[in-house]
């Protein structure tokens, strides 16, 4: 019973904090609600898989706050450049099979993935270019072959 009581003075701790912000909105006070629901658990840790999936942008704003007041730590696992560049966090990169910390900071990240892609997107322009020069030349050797059979006749 008492962490019924807990849990009912979280619920309304969280509603304040939400009309303190000045929202007034029911949907960051869901967010809000859900990580003081956590508190009488006392977490160390909060494993967060695309929190942002279908949230509005005030209520990702809401998230990023409660984020930045826990008092734990957290691991997100996210696609939302808007959740990481709002929470101070050290960005981890997966990919390749593999797991490595991106030390220079989201900036420089988004710049290295827009270089990624762009070397990628020549490389298959070169690949292309190969292609048609192939079949550019099976095409002329055909012609070719054609016109000396013609001659021929």
């Amino acid at each position: 019973m008492g962490g019924e009581r807990s849990k009912a003075r979280g619920a309304s701790e969280a509603r304040g904090a939400s009309e303190a912000r000045g929202t007034g909105s029911a949907v960051p006070t869901s967010v809000f609600l859900v990580l003081t629901l956590f508190t009488p658990q006392e977490p160390h840790i909060l494993l967060l898989d695309e929190p942002t999936n279908n949230l509005d942008i005030e209520t990702i704003d809401a998230l990023c706050e409660a984020l930045q007041v826990f008092n734990g730590g957290v691991v997100v696992v996210t696609h939302d450049a808007r959740l990481i560049e709002t929470c101070e966090c050290q960005l981890w990169v997966v990919e390749k099979q593999g797991v490595t910390p991106w030390v220079a900071g989201f900036e420089d990240y988004k710049e290295s993935l827009l270089i990624e892609m762009e070397k990628q997107m020549m490389a298959e322009q070169a690949a292309r270019e190969v292609k048609l020069a192939a079949a550019a030349k099976k095409k002329a050797d055909k012609l070719a072959e054609m016109k000396k059979r013609h001659k021929k006749e």
